[in-house]
């Protein structure tokens, strides 16, 4: 056919355009073998094509709402204005479309031409790729399947063809079997363009042509920038194009054109650079029998083939009202799943997954996924509000795929994206926590927890179980008339493998959840529990879904007694005397009881600030030690204990506590710190095991006792001290000591609750001894005087003390001299406890009965006169020299001074040195009297007042004048010693001698 005929015939054709429109666009019926894709589009950039098929393989495509249909614009199928179609030749004779009006007689419709509806129906969303089946059949001879695909919003139609030639049918390499597609381009109106042909980036052969931007062609093996607009066939996969064409339109129906379809020989490679009318043709050429598969695209718009194949959802095929995770990908082959290195992780797409039909409503979370270079494969989680069955599909893609949207079972090992949900209960874990706790999602803060607080043994207890989802967020409709078991288990040191591995309930209960619930439910009647549980963990049992659903809580908690109970088997006396009773230190038992059927591991021990002695006071520190041992199910003993002190204890509330049974609770604060009370406070009980007040126990009394003493003279240079003389240092100590199981010592613990008026508190006596001879202790005499002994008055903390100083008692007759005397000490215990070495006495002192003597002296009275002055003591038969009293001292002004005789007148002589002078060997050799001068002869009466008092009349004169005469205070000396001294006169056979000169 000529151009100007073609151009009259379209001219003819565009009168009936109005009706065809009608037809297209869905006014007037179209005959029934037709279908469509994408039946809302193709009249916009973003909605893709139209596309019209039917039986006969003819196509028309409708893009931007008129421009780049196939020839002709405003046709639809079956119209034998459509120069297009899909040919077999076989056997010399030519198949094809029966409304095509080929100018041939050799040209015959197929024998059989179907077309099947599209799946999924229209109007089809972004992404979703739709397909139809043609069946084009001779009889005896070719049969071909060609199924066609097309995804919105892109810009070609995928061909995917079977030719089956049947085993005997003549074929061969001069008798071939031929597949041909051409088409009577329309280039948006243009009906002019220029050929073109080349192998795109993915190494496929593309024919076609295009509109050139500036009126003349300017390459026939490339695509010229600023061309919008090009119609193609381009391969996929199976076999490459055998022969193509790109020239004017009607050179493929005339027999003897190069690229007709209809001659014997195949079409001749042709692509025309002259700017014409054209069309474009691709042949497929068989020489055998056999099944053959290839694909092609015919391109309406951009020849540029999309960077994936498919979008790619992977699900299990099944689903619960729980959450279902299924995962997107985009992937760059057609294999389905797609293999790990070809799926996409560069740039990003985006888009929604979508379940059809709308029932049941299925959530999905995220709305859009994304997936490239962040996240190669974005998890969905769908929610369905009901079963039913849905099938997967997705909208909205940023970028379209070249095959759309695929599934994949991931149960089934097939491609499928049917989904059934069934209406099981939704649950997919639970947790335990205290009534009226804040929940915390674990799952989504793996460090959180839900607090489980300290129980006691005996007390009911109770506590919430939540239901939750696979996410760990709430079951809010999760419902359960049955089936749900809460149980509680021992924690083992070392854990099972799984929450389903526990065995061994220590309690247990069913519950139910109603819709009113919320997903949170307490047990319906709390637990009591008879033992003690250090380390308690709660699983829930969901036999409701299948497999059987076990969930562990995400926190442990104790179970604690509620008290101890602090006894003891051996010191069972409540009183001070009587038996039983023990040694201070020695080893004694106790229990602590915890009160429990069994389960108490714990290891309690004693707060010695609560334990109180026989006057309720709290007991000296340390004296009270041992430690139990760990409680093996109700109570924890001690065979060791010791007391080092006497009388008897009694632990006070919280004396004996255990701070570490709970510790799984203390450490998160499950529980009051540093309380043992089982009053609630905040929903919390006391960490601490703490023991009720006991009985009294006893009773405990000395194990030995020692003696230390000192006796310290009053003159310690001699070692001696006068009788009468208050100045004997008295140092005696007798302790009373606990034992340490060792050999008795006086280094041991002294028992501080021994004090007076304790009762049975042993007798002390102290006794004087002179070389063996007892020795009146009564001698010594003091304000206040000596202790009478014996005595059990004297304790103090376990000490009996005397510390002061003493006078030996002087007798108006003379005694002793006791120079070897000693203070013995001896304790009477109604125990039998003794008096222990290494020592019982004090060392010796000397005790002398002393006297004082004043010699009378003779002398001129032109020479100062000395004063002899000795000091005494009684040797048991005379007075004699002291020669150990260098010790005594007096001054001067304590001699009185009178009687003067003759012509000896008061003051003309005085005493000197005036300052005290002290005895040395027991002799004064200093004292003297001023010589009184020529004519003053005569004598004075010297006395010494050993008095502690002066006498108020009496003189002395240290000076010329006389003043008032002191006391030496030395009253243990007794009479004032006397002396007269005497001027002018002299001694036999004592002779003074003058010299004159």
């Amino acid at each position: 056919m000529t151009t100007r005929i073609k151009v009259f015939f379209r001219f003819l054709r565009s009168m009936v355009w109005r009706w065809v429109a009608c037809v297209a666009l869905g006014l007037l019926p179209v005959a029934a073998l037709a279908i469509e894709f994408n039946n809302t589009g193709g009249n916009t950039a973003t909605n893709g094509l139209r596309v019209f098929i039917d039986a006969n393989t003819q196509i028309q495509v409708a893009r931007l709402n008129g421009t780049g249909q196939v020839f002709q614009p405003n046709t639809a199928p079956p119209s034998n204005d459509l120069d297009n179609g899909v040919f077999l030749r076989a056997n010399g004779r030519l198949y094809g479309p029966s409304n095509f009006r080929l100018g041939t007689t050799t040209r015959q419709s197929y024998d059989t031409q179907t077309i099947s509806a599209t799946t999924p129906a229209n109007p089809a969303v972004a992404g979703v790729q739709q397909a139809a089946t043609s069946t084009l059949a001779v009889t005896n001879g070719p049969q071909v399947s060609i199924v066609w695909k097309y995804t919105t919003p892109l810009d070609f139609l995928i061909a995917e063809v079977t030719v089956v030639i049947p085993s005997g049918f003549a074929v061969s390499a001069t008798n071939p079997v031929r597949y041909s597609h051409a088409f009577d381009t329309f280039l948006g109106g243009s009906d002019l363009g220029c050929g073109v042909t080349f192998v795109d980036s993915n190494g496929k052969r593309v024919i076609g042509t295009y509109p050139p931007p500036f009126g003349a062609c300017t390459s026939t093996t490339a695509i010229p920038a600023g061309v919008t607009i090009v119609e193609s066939f381009r391969e996929r996969s199976g076999l490459p194009f055998s022969q193509y064409c790109a020239n004017t339109w009607d050179t493929f129906w005339d027999a003897g054109d190069t690229c007709s379809v209809n001659k014997a020989t195949p079409m001749i490679n042709t692509v025309s650079g002259t700017l014409r009318d054209t069309g474009i043709g691709i042949q497929y050429q068989f020489i055998a029998p056999g099944t053959y598969t290839f694909s092609y695209d015919f391109v309406v718009g951009s020849p540029t083939v999309p960077p994936y194949d498919h979008l790619e959802i992977r699900h299990d095929g099944m689903g619960t009202l729980c959450p279902e995770p299924v995962q997107v990908l985009a992937c760059l082959v057609s294999t389905v799943p797609c293999p790990a290195a070809s799926i996409v992780s560069t740039g990003t797409l985006t888009g929604q997954v979508t379940t059809t039909p709308g029932v049941p409503a299925v959530s999905k979370t995220p709305s859009t996924f994304t997936v490239g270079s962040g996240n190669s494969i974005q998890t969905v989680t769908l929610q369905a509000s009901a079963s039913g069955a849905v099938v997967l599909g997705s909208t909205g893609l940023s970028t379209i795929p070249l095959n759309g949207t695929r599934c994949f079972n991931t149960m089934t090992g097939t491609q499928s994206c049917a989904m059934t949900f069934v209406g099981t209960p939704c649950v997919g874990g639970y947790d335990c926590l205290e009534t009226g706790a804040v929940y915390n999602n674990v799952i989504a803060t793996s460090t959180g927890r839900n607090p489980l607080n300290t129980k006691l043994s005996g007390t009911p207890f109770n506590f919430d179980v939540m239901a939750v989802l696979a996410d760990g967020t709430p079951a809010l409709t999760y419902t359960a008339t049955s089936g749900v078991t809460v149980e509680l288990f021992d924690q083992p040191a070392t854990a099972p493998a799984s929450c389903s591995a526990y065995t061994g309930p220590i309690a247990s209960r069913n519950i139910t959840f109603a819709t009113t619930d919320l997903g949170r439910k307490a047990m319906p009647t709390p637990i009591t529990m008879p033992t003690a549980h250090r380390n308690v963990i709660c699983r829930v049992t969901d036999t409701n879904v299948s497999p059987t659903l076990y969930a562990c809580s995400s926190d442990r908690f104790a179970i604690r007694p509620q008290s101890l109970a602090v006894t003891t088997a051996s010191q069972t006396n409540t009183g001070l005397t009587g038996t039983p009773r023990a040694v201070a230190g020695s080893n004694f038992d106790l229990s602590a009881s915890s009160g429990v059927t069994g389960g108490y591991t714990g290891t309690p021990a004693i707060d010695e600030t609560k334990v109180v002695d026989h006057n309720n006071a709290t007991i000296q520190a340390s004296t009270l030690t041992g430690a139990f041992g760990a409680a093996t199910g109700v109570t924890a003993t001690g065979n060791s204990f010791r007391y080092t002190d006497v009388g008897n204890i009694q632990f006070q509330a919280d004396a004996v506590v255990d701070t570490a049974f709970a510790a799984i609770d203390a450490a998160a604060g499950d529980c009051v710190a540093n309380s043992s009370s089982n009053t609630l406070t905040g929903g919390r009980y006391g960490c601490n095991i703490g023991s009720n007040a006991s009985a009294r126990m006893g009773r405990w009394y000395p194990s030995h006792y020692s003696f230390s003493g000192s006796l310290t003279p009053a003159c310690t240079a001699g070692g001696f001290t006068y009788m009468g003389q208050d100045a004997l240092a008295v140092n005696l100590v007798v302790k009373a000591h606990a034992t340490t199981g060792g050999p008795a010592s006086a280094t041991d613990p002294v028992v501080s609750r021994l004090v007076s008026g304790f009762t049975g508190a042993a007798s002390v006596t102290f006794s004087g001894d002179n070389a063996s001879s007892p020795v009146a202790i009564t001698r010594l005499v003091n304000i206040p005087a000596f202790p009478v002994m014996p005595s059990n008055s004297l304790w103090n903390l376990g000490q009996v003390s005397i510390t002061d100083t003493f006078a030996f008692s002087k007798l108006t007759t003379p005694d002793g001299p006791f120079d070897s005397f000693r203070i013995q000490a001896a304790v009477a215990d109604a125990d039998g406890s003794t008096l222990i070495g290494p020592t019982t006495a004090t060392g010796t002192t000397r005790i002398r009965y002393g006297q004082l003597r004043l010699g009378n002296a003779y002398g001129s009275e032109l020479l100062p006169l000395p004063i002899p002055v000795e000091a005494r003591y009684w040797n048991g038969s005379a007075y004699v020299l002291n020669t150990l009293d260098s010790c005594t001292a007096f001054a001067a002004s304590a001699i009185q001074m009178g009687s003067y005789t003759e012509n000896l007148n008061n003051c003309e002589t005085q005493l000197s040195p005036t300052s005290s002078q002290t005895l040395a060997a027991g002799r004064l050799s200093s004292l003297q009297l001023s010589k009184p001068g020529k004519g003053n002869s005569g004598s004075v009466l010297l006395t010494l007042n050993v008095a502690a008092t002066p006498v108020a009349s009496a003189t002395t004169c240290v000076s010329a004048t006389a003043t008032p005469a002191t006391a030496a205070n030395m009253p243990w000396f007794g009479t004032n010693p006397a002396a007269r001294a005497t001027f002018g006169k002299y001694r036999s056979p004592l002779i003074y001698l003058r010299e004159n000169y």
